[in-house]
């Protein structure tokens, strides 16, 4: 073989080699973007799925855009199957007989009605919105009472009546919840009747207020300042409202449960 043709033969070979090493190159580029786009796929898929668990249940949070504590706790919630309860809600249900009545006050989308009526309880939901009835029972929840608490008299009073962190309904100052708790003691709960709070003890240990809005499907509502009782405070409002305190106590995620008795 001619030297010109040696050289030549070379050239195509180490040109075809560059060639391959080139395909090769791309072909794991590719591929790596490849995968890239599907674990950013799955992250959006995440993402998208914690932004539908919001839309369809409605979730009381700080900010839309700032993933805060409470929003994470109830995605975490819903993530589990929406039926979970916290800690101190379960410590509180040791206060409950299985042959009581209970009303589940502000019950949202049923989370704590639902628990307990498929654990056995005779639980009556009651909430002021519409659609958080509708959600209620559609998931099956039999006693579904559509009305504002201060519009309601029962025809038989309850043994017991829980109130899970529904802070809408204090305003923006102590005395709207000694109202609360005298309209609960006088026309809601029989005599000897408990009345449960799970609340969040603010951080600070101090009475203040919180600023929250509402979150369902594409709608927003405004802002909402209410007031952040600290559970100190609950226990001085309550027993100046006649309640007996009947135990209260605070668990490793800052939430506190107060059982009262209507004496």
């Amino acid at each position: 073989m001619k030297k010109e043709n040696l050289m030549q033969y070379v050239l195509i070979v180490l040109l075809a080699f560059i060639a391959v090493i080139g395909l090769i190159n791309l072909f794991k580029t590719s591929s790596s973007m490849r995968t890239a786009k599907n674990e950013l796929r799955k992250a959006n898929q995440k993402v998208d799925s914690s932004m539908a668990l919001i839309k369809d249940q409605g979730i009381i949070i700080d900010s839309i855009k700032t993933s805060n504590i409470k929003l994470l706790d109830d995605l975490n919630i819903m993530e589990k199957g929406y039926d979970q309860l916290r800690p101190a809600e379960k410590q509180a249900l040791f206060f409950l007989n299985k042959e009581e009545s209970i009303l589940d006050i502000g019950a949202g989308t049923g989370r704590l009605s639902n628990y307990l009526q498929k654990k056995g309880w005779i639980v009556t939901a009651l909430d002021k919105t519409d659609i958080a009835c509708r959600i209620m029972r559609k998931k099956g929840i039999k006693r579904v009472i559509h009305r504002d608490l201060f519009h309601y008299t029962p025809r038989k009073k309850f043994d017991t009546a829980f109130f899970i962190r529904n802070y809408s309904i204090f305003g923006r100052e102590k005395k709207n919840i000694m109202v609360l708790l005298d309209y609960l003691k006088n026309k809601i709960i029989k005599k000897s009747g408990k009345l449960i709070f799970v609340l969040e003890e603010p951080e600070s240990g101090t009475t203040h207020i919180l600023k929250r809005r509402f979150v369902f499907k594409n709608e927003v509502s405004s802002w909402l300042a209410t007031i952040f009782p600290s559970c100190l405070d609950m226990i001085r409002l309550s027993e100046k409202s006649g309640w007996f305190v009947v135990d209260y106590k605070k668990d490793f995620e800052n939430r506190y449960f107060l059982v009262l008795k209507n004496q």
